[in-house]
């Protein structure tokens, strides 16, 4: 007999349990891998340094978990436009431009065990939920919001770091 997936992490087609612990795991072995010389060289895709590039990964990427809870919960998104994005990446660069790498993997483990209890804990068929995203594009489910933002963006922040610093 077949059984349902409980959460979020064990949901089947996104996969963003797994998706999520893979990209972690790289984003933190990237930051402590991350040469002296490499932690502060800019991005090309952000034009921010390498090492803030993985903070901000933490900072605003992990807590589209707080947007994801709102939809389900039914109240409004605090992160809406493209503007609302734009003005905290400008807000986090600012405020974390001089962090260290010990900062950083203290923050995203922290970060990542919130996302790790998030994704345990809500139900899978969270993901099916919709809501009207305007950076999004329009009608959205809360799966392909997490799938964007949580792993595929991250993802590209990731490789955008990695490229800068020189780490492969």
């Amino acid at each position: 007999m077949q059984t349902s997936p409980s959460s979020v992490a064990e949901a089947p087609g996104l996969y963003i349990g797994p998706r999520f612990e893979a990209l972690h795991a790289e984003l933190l072995r990237f930051v402590r891998d991350c040469p002296a010389e490499g932690w502060r060289a800019p991005t090309a895709d952000e034009g921010w340094g390498a090492g803030v590039t993985a903070h901000h990964v933490g900072a605003i990427h992990y807590p589209v978990i707080d947007q994801a809870q709102a939809i389900l919960d039914g109240r409004p998104l605090t992160v809406a436009t493209r503007a609302d994005i734009d003005r905290l990446n400008d807000e986090h660069i600012r405020e974390q431009a001089d962090c260290t790498p010990g900062d950083t993997i203290r923050f995203l483990a922290l970060e990542g065990e919130r996302v790790r209890t998030w994704l345990a804990t809500t139900p899978a068929d969270a993901l099916e939920r919709t809501a009207d995203i305007p950076f999004m594009g329009g009608p959205t489910t809360v799966g392909r919001l997490l799938e964007v933002v949580l792993i595929d963006l991250a993802e590209g922040h990731l490789r955008s770091a990695r490229a800068a610093a020189g780490v492969s």
